[in-house]
C-alpha cells in the first residue's frame, strides 16, 4: 500500500482573521471582498462581539503588600455600580494580599477581588462599559495602597458592528455602528464567510488544493481510491516539464487555455488526457513489482474521457474522467481548466460541480 499527502479539499470558503483597514467613512471595515457571514471581528487581538466591545470597573492598589492598618483607619467602605455599598473591618497590623483579598472575597458577591503582580485589584463582576463604576472609601483605603486614586469607571473599547446591506454589485461588509475610538496603531482583523464564485481560497473551483494538518499534528494523507483520485488528478494538473527529474510529467493543456474553442482543441485536450492516463497505468505497473499497490490505488481501465467548454464561458473547459481501479470501482474526475490557472472540482451525486456554479452529469 502507498499513500500520499492529501491537497483536494472542499472549500470552506471562509477567510480567518483577515487584517483590514477601517474606510474613509471611519465606519466600514475594508474586506477583501463582500461577506455573506462576519464570524468575528478583532481589534488588537480581542475579538469584538456585534454587541460591542465593553470593559468593567478596575481598580488597583498603588501598592503592594503587606499593608499596615492602624488601629485608628480599619474601616473599609467599596461603593460598586447602582450604589451598593460593602462595608469591612481590617485587622489591625501587618496584613498579606492574601488574607485581604479572603476577607473582601467574603463580605460580597458584586465585586472580583485578585492579585495581580503583587497589588489588589476589584473589579466590577456584574456591570461593563462607562456605567460600571467602584469606589473605596474609609480609614483602612490609604492602608491598602488606594491614595492617588479611589475610584474607576468601565470604558467601551469598541462600539457595536453589522453586516451592511449589499452594494449594487451584492457585496456585504462589517461597519460599526458610530466610528470607534482607536490610535493608528490599531490592529483589525475580520473573520467571515464568502460567497463561494467570488472566494479567493479555491477562486470558485470549490476546491482548495493546499496540505492541512489534523487536530493531533499529523498530516492529512490519502490511500485507496482516494489516492488513485488524486495522483490522476496531480498529473493532469500539472504542466509537463515543469518537474526538472521528470520532463514527461504532466499534460500540455494549459498552452491551450483561453483559445478559441473548437472541436479539435477538445480533442487536442482529450488525446493529452488519454497520454496522461496511459502513462499513469505504465508506471503503476512497473511501481506494482518493486512497491506494494493495493487493487483501490490502481488504474485497470479508463472509462470515459470527456471535454466540453462551458456553458458561460467558452475558454473555460470542463474535463470530465472516469476510470475503473483494479477492484472494479469506477472512481471520477473532474478539472476545470481557465485562464489564468486550473483547479480540481469536486463530485457529488455523481454531478460534478463546475465553476460559476454550474454542473454536468458524468456517466
Amino acid at each position: 500500500m502507498s499513500k500520499d499527502f492529501q491537497i483536494a479539499f472542499p472549500c470552506t470558503h471562509q477567510t480567518i482573521l483577515e487584517p483590514v483597514q477601517i474606510g474613509e467613512d471611519k465606519v466600514t471595515l475594508r474586506i477583501s471582498v463582500g461577506a455573506i457571514v462576519v464570524t468575528d471581528v478583532a481589534l488588537n487581538g480581542m475579538s469584538v462581539p456585534s454587541e460591542g466591545l465593553l470593559s468593567p470597573a478596575l481598580l488597583t492598589s498603588g501598592s503592594p503588600a503587606p499593608y499596615r492598618i492602624y488601629a485608628d483607619a480599619t474601616d473599609l467602605k467599596i461603593t460598586v455600580t447602582g450604589d451598593m455599598e460593602y462595608d469591612f473591618v481590617l485587622p489591625v497590623g501587618m496584613n498579606t494580599t492574601a488574607e485581604v483579598k479572603t476577607l473582601l472575597e467574603k463580605g460580597t458577591d458584586r465585586i472580583a477581588v485578585s492579585v495581580e503582580n503583587g497589588v489588589l485589584v476589584l473589579r466590577d463582576s456584574f456591570n461593563l462599559g462607562p456605567g460600571s463604576r467602584i469606589q473605596v472609601s474609609g480609614g483602612a483605603a490609604e492602608g491598602l495602597g488606594f491614595v492617588q486614586q479611589r475610584a474607576a469607571s468601565g470604558r467601551e473599547i469598541c462600539p457595536p458592528w453589522e453586516l451592511s446591506v449589499p452594494d449594487s454589485h451584492g457585496n456585504a461588509f462589517p461597519r460599526f455602528l458610530y466610528p470607534p475610538r482607536h490610535d493608528k496603531a490599531a490592529r483589525w482583523r475580520v473573520s467571515y464567510d464568502m460567497h463561494p464564485d467570488q472566494c479567493r481560497r479555491c477562486m470558485g473551483s470549490r476546491v482548495e488544493n493546499d496540505m492541512r494538518f489534523r487536530s493531533n499534528g499529523d498530516p492529512g494523507m490519502v490511500e485507496n481510491e482516494n489516492h488513485l483520485y488524486q495522483t490522476v488528478m496531480k498529473a493532469l494538473l500539472t504542466e509537463r516539464g515543469s518537474n526538472a527529474y521528470h520532463q514527461w510529467y504532466g499534460t500540455n493543456i494549459m498552452a491551450m487555455v483561453g483559445k478559441k474553442q473548437s472541436s479539435g482543441v477538445a480533442g487536442a485536450v482529450k488525446a493529452e488526457v488519454q497520454q496522461t492516463l496511459d502513462e499513469i497505468m505504465s508506471v503503476q505497473g512497473a511501481l506494482s513489482k518493486s512497491q506494494g499497490l493495493t487493487l483501490k490505488e490502481r488504474i485497470a481501465s479508463i472509462d470515459q474521457v470527456q471535454c466540453v467548454a462551458h456553458p458561460n464561458d467558452p475558454t473555460t473547459l470542463l474535463v470530465h474522467v472516469v476510470v475503473r481501479n483494479a477492484s472494479g470501482q469506477r472512481v471520477k474526475i473532474g478539472i476545470v481548466y481557465t485562464a489564468p490557472g486550473a483547479a480540481g472540482i469536486l463530485t457529488r451525486d455523481g454531478k460534478v460541480i463546475g465553476r460559476l456554479g454550474t454542473s454536468t452529469s458524468i456517466g
